[in-house]
């Protein structure tokens, strides 16, 4: 068991009690005087980013921590896949105004905030100010050995832009907070758009220079330079500041490979494995798993499993039927109850099995690592950006191939020629559609819908009364509420 599943054992973020190699020291109180003195206060301070990833926050439970911002849960997949033209949740049919009908049905609103809007508003601020205490106290912390002031400077600035990431991205201008702060009369502004960009961009380029390309198994899991420029790549990308992202895609192309498999990118042995460049780890344990295919399988498919989450059937017919990353939806399956064969009808769409079944697991509490950044999307990122900058180009379709020439193994008709495309747009469609075969029910699609312009239109297509101001979700009521300073999103 490495160290961050260590310390996701025993760490709560009200009462820091354990060092790197879990020798205790208890504080009544931890404060900048007491704390921050040596290596591992500086370690065992970052790892409550983890955590707060892991769970602490969005409906944790007695158990440990069952439902953080990055498990299967009220967080940011639920509010980029519930949206989208992929996935669709068929519990959202028979209550429309829970958590998931009303992202999916359009129907979220300042004070019916479903699906974890609120939560994730919460919990991404309350990850930023851990953050922000960390950089504070180790930054020029000369107790710290350099190595180690790096390292613990590079993940908490990749922690805080990451969460800048995700709130920007939903919420749009957002309070930008740079220190820490208990103080409730603190009552920040919102900051414009081009300044939360530019704090993003600059955490994320700081990160990359500090972090490593990747760390021990011993350490695996924790925040690396391939995670900071992926997430800063397509941060200019949705800002469609292609150089950029072109130059941020480059600084880790040849850093990282791909897996050999498709499925292994998902299987419940798959720490380690080459693509992965930010996951959540996971172990068989309650609380302390990974709960997506509980949330994928039917139960009478797999057992201790509740089911829901699918793929529309249009989406499961665009795939070419050879494609083998398909293989991980399935129309069908063998009731484990009395061995029938049970055939999903086209309006119950696809199920969703990309995440294996682990034979350890726990109840639903599986051992699969959560994917959060691969090295797919760099690449897809890198394709779409020079198209856009120079049109269809021999390195855009090289760099799709890639990935088809592992999507269809030793089928090289399935490669695409430049030829296919007359023009930008024809290509562009075509890697917005390369990525959802590639990175469907991953949390890319609302973002990818959006930086297309074909995200309210796709919601409308499939009959959603949808408006043009739902690219952004509203800002919590409750916040508008004790911070007059506040404006809540057009629209709302």
């Amino acid at each position: 068991m490495n160290q961050i599943n260590k310390f996701l054992l025993v760490f709560t973020v009200i009462t820091i009690g354990c060092s790197q190699s879990l020798d205790e020291e208890v504080f009544d109180e931890v404060t900048s005087n007491n704390f921050f003195r040596n290596d591992n206060d500086a370690i065992t301070a970052v790892n409550a980013i983890y955590t707060k990833l892991r769970g602490a926050g969005v409906r944790s439970t007695e158990e440990g921590q069952a439902w953080g911002l990055f498990a299967q849960g009220f967080g940011p997949w639920m509010l980029n896949q519930y949206v989208s033209d992929e996935t669709w949740v068929t519990w959202a049919l028979s209550f429309p105004s829970g958590d998931a009908g009303v992202l999916q049905n359009f129907t979220f609103t300042p004070f019916q905030a479903g699906g974890g809007i609120f939560y994730v508003y919460r919990d991404f601020y309350e990850g930023i100010n851990i953050a922000n205490n960390v950089i504070l106290n180790v930054e020029n912390n000369s107790d710290i050995s350099q190595p180690v002031r790096d390292q613990v400077m590079g993940e908490a600035l990749f922690g805080r832009g990451m969460f800048y990431y995700y709130l920007y991205n939903f919420y749009g201008k957002v309070p930008l907070v740079l220190k820490p702060t208990s103080d409730p009369f603190s009552l920040p502004s919102q900051a414009s758009e081009s300044e939360l960009v530019e704090s993003i961009a600059s955490d994320l380029s700081r990160a990359g220079e500090l972090l490593p390309v990747s760390y021990p198994l011993s350490d695996y899991g924790r925040f690396t330079k391939g995670a900071a420029y992926s997430l800063l790549a397509r941060l200019y990308l949705n800002e469609k500041r292609w150089a950029d992202a072109e130059t941020a895609a480059r600084m880790i192309m040849n850093d990282y490979t791909l897996s050999s498999g498709y499925s292994d990118i998902f299987a419940p042995d798959n720490n380690g494995n080459p693509e992965i460049l930010f996951s959540v780890l996971s172990i068989a344990q309650t609380g302390l798993g990974n709960a997506f295919l509980a949330a994928t399988a039917e139960p009478d498919q797999v057992t201790a499993s509740w089911g829901g989450d699918r793929v529309y059937q249009a989406f499961y017919e665009s795939f070419d039927p050879e494609d083998i990353r398909r293989e991980l939806l399935t129309k069908s399956y063998i009731s484990v109850f009395d061995s029938s064969q049970v055939i999903l009808d086209d309006e119950d769409g696809a199920l969703i099995m990309k995440y294996a079944v682990d034979e350890n697991r726990i109840g639903p509490w599986a051992g699969n690592d959560i994917v959060v950044l691969r090295f797919t999307d760099v690449i897809l990122v890198l394709a779409e950006a020079l198209n856009e900058i120079h049109g269809p180009n021999q390195e855009s379709i090289d760099l799709i191939n890639w990935l088809r020439q592992r999507a269809f193994p030793g089928n090289p008709g399935k490669l695409l020629n430049l030829g296919d495309f007359s023009s930008k747009e024809e290509l562009r469609d075509r890697i917005l559609q390369e990525r959802s075969w590639e990175l469907y029910a991953e949390g890319y699609r609302r973002e990818d819908l959006i930086r297309h312009g074909k995200f309210i239109e796709r919601a409308k297509e499939r009959g959603i009364d949808a408006g043009d101001h739902q690219v952004l979700y509203p800002i919590p009521q409750y916040y508008i509420d004790i911070n007059p300073n506040l404006l809540q999103n057009p629209g709302y």
